[in-house]
Parts: C-alpha cells; sequence; structure tokens
C-alpha cells in the first residue's frame, strides 16, 4: 500500500454539540446516530486544523495538496502540535497519486503517517 491510504470521509455540521439531534441532517450525521444508537456524545479531543491548499496537475490526474497545521488539546489542558501534507485524488488515476507519493518519499524529511489525525489526537488523551 506505501503511503497510499483510502478512507471514508464523511462531512457534516456538528456545530460543538453533544447532543445529536440538535445536529444538521447529513450522511455523517446518519453514519453517527446508527453508530451510537442516538447517545449523546463525549469530546475526548479537540482537533484545530488549518489548512493551506493548491492543485497540483500530475499525469492525467489533479491531486490536491494540503499543507495541515494541526493542534490538540486535551480537556486536561494538554497540547500537542504538528505538521501533515495530505495528497488527495480528485481526479484521475490512483498510479498518478502513488507516483507522487514515491516521489514524495524520496524526502528525507517527510515520512508517511501510519495512524489517522484522530488515532494520533486519542493518544495525546492516553494516560501517560
Amino acid at each position: 500500500m506505501g503511503a497510499v491510504h483510502r478512507r471514508l470521509e464523511l462531512e457534516g455540521d456538528a456545530s460543538g454539540l453533544d447532543d445529536l439531534s440538535t445536529w444538521p441532517d447529513s450522511a455523517a450525521k446518519a453514519r453517527i446516530v446508527a453508530a451510537s444508537g442516538g447517545e449523546s456524545l463525549v469530546q475526548l479531543v479537540t482537533i484545530r486544523q488549518r489548512r493551506l491548499q493548491r492543485d497540483l496537475a500530475l499525469g492525467s490526474s489533479t491531486i490536491e495538496l494540503s499543507l495541515d497545521d494541526i493542534e490538540v488539546a486535551a480537556p486536561d489542558g494538554r497540547i500537542a502540535a504538528w505538521l501533515e501534507l495530505e495528497a488527495e485524488l480528485r481526479s484521475g488515476t490512483e498510479s498518478d497519486l502513488a507516483d507522487l507519493g514515491r516521489t514524495l518519499l524520496r524526502r528525507a524529511d517527510l515520512t508517511p503517517a501510519r495512524s489517522s489525525k484522530l488515532e494520533r489526537a486519542l493518544q495525546v488523551v492516553a494516560p501517560a
């Protein structure tokens, strides 16, 4: 698989509220309601992200490059931060995306993420 990952991404307005019944209808809300059985949510961690995006034309593909400045805050005040470069295939072929991944991996200062932002954020809140 290398640096290319597939994942489901759902977006919807959570409005910072724990009560799912107040959220606007969206595919994300429907999936969360199904997974939680409609129970209230508990905030484990806050992830703040500032993103700089640019489109890259590569071969027959358009790839969105995003440089994310991420800050994670645990409820007890602990903070973690990191920068992350993402490349998302917007149109075209996975082979063009894989070619870009191989090119980026030749840089000594870049390593592929082995876990999601959420998984890394939850490590911040894990007991020491």
